[in-house]
């Protein structure tokens, strides 16, 4: 539900005194997610009872599929061309599956990267990409298979830590 999500991403907790800045991060952090077009956090001072100010979230749903189509020419490249597929809410809850691929006259590439946030708790996430992909050069051919997967840790609002991997096979062929 909306409320849980927002839940996740607020800097209020019930309770909590008012202070706009926790207002405006908590509307950054929503609408951080890619869920939605438009977020909008607001105090409801005129519902004020109590020192307790009641707070108004409005969220314009974002589409959960996007396509996107791209058609090109380059002198050296020449006709090219790119697709990617995005998929929010993938398997439910907060998952994004973003599906690409690409063909030129030096690359031919299919892609799948799989967003999971709060992979550990609320201040992780996991991205993994998979790609399959052929660089036709004058002088060689490579074929590669890579997967990249990072765990973000946020720290503070200006720090954030990374760690992964990359493991990437390689195969050079028609080398001249």
């Amino acid at each position: 539900s909306h409320a849980a999500q927002f839940g996740l991403h607020t800097k209020y907790k019930p309770g909590d005194p008012y202070q706009q800045k926790k207002l405006e991060e908590s509307q950054r952090r929503i609408y951080s997610l890619g869920l939605y077009n438009t977020v909008l956090v607001r105090p409801l001072t005129s519902q004020m009872e109590e020192g307790k100010v009641p707070v108004q979230v409005e969220v314009g749903e974002r589409s959960r599929y996007t396509t996107r189509v791209g058609v090109g020419y380059g002198t050296e490249d020449q006709f090219r061309f790119q697709a990617s597929w995005t998929l929010r809410r993938f398997l439910g809850d907060l998952r994004l599956l973003a599906l690409s691929a690409k063909y030129s006259a030096l690359l031919l590439g299919v892609s799948a990267a799989l967003t999971q946030p709060h992979f550990i708790d609320r201040k992780s996430n996991l991205y993994d990409t998979v790609e399959a992909r052929r660089d036709t050069l004058e002088a060689y051919t490579t074929d590669s298979l890579d997967n990249r997967a990072i765990i973000d840790r946020v720290l503070t609002p200006a720090w954030t830590v990374y760690a992964g991997h990359r493991l990437q096979l390689t195969r050079l062929r028609n080398v001249t």
